[in-house]
């Protein structure tokens, strides 16, 4: 029990310290050479991607729990019990996968709402190592 604990930790631990993202967050870019600075721009990129198309998929499910849920009333309401408790039925799996969606967005892309001032910190570390490049 201990073991598996800490072993948990530890990879927490770890996986905090490979995330680039974070750790130029943390430390700032002038830290990292500057072949890393544009990966880590195309990840940011790839990153904001992923997020995007995660937040549409969340906005859908909150879409479907709003009509399901008004269907479901209406048929109630209306002589259409059957139909209504099937609208009814689908609100508690499209929660589920709402909060599911939500929980993944957090905990996969915790580094995702500093983005722009990353993208910012990075573009201007670049900006400012493309100026003291001598010319000869």
């Amino acid at each position: 029990m201990l073991n598996k604990k800490l072993e948990k930790r530890l990879r927490k631990i770890e996986n905090e310290g490979n995330d680039d993202l974070n750790l130029v967050l943390e430390f700032g870019p002038q830290n990292f050479p500057t072949h890393e600075l544009h990966r880590l721009l195309y990840r940011l990129e790839e990153q904001s991607e992923k997020v995007y198309a995660l937040k549409r998929a969340c906005y859908y499910t909150a879409f479907v729990i709003v009509v399901s849920l008004l269907a479901g009333i209406y048929c109630l309401f209306y002589g259409y019990a059957p139909f209504g408790y099937i609208f009814l039925s689908i609100l508690p799996l499209s929660i589920g996968v709402a909060v599911v969606a939500f929980m993944h967005l957090t905990r996969r892309y915790g580094t995702f709402r500093y983005t722009g001032y990353l993208r910012a910190q990075i573009a201007q570390e670049l900006e400012r190592r493309r100026k003291d490049t001598p010319i000869y």
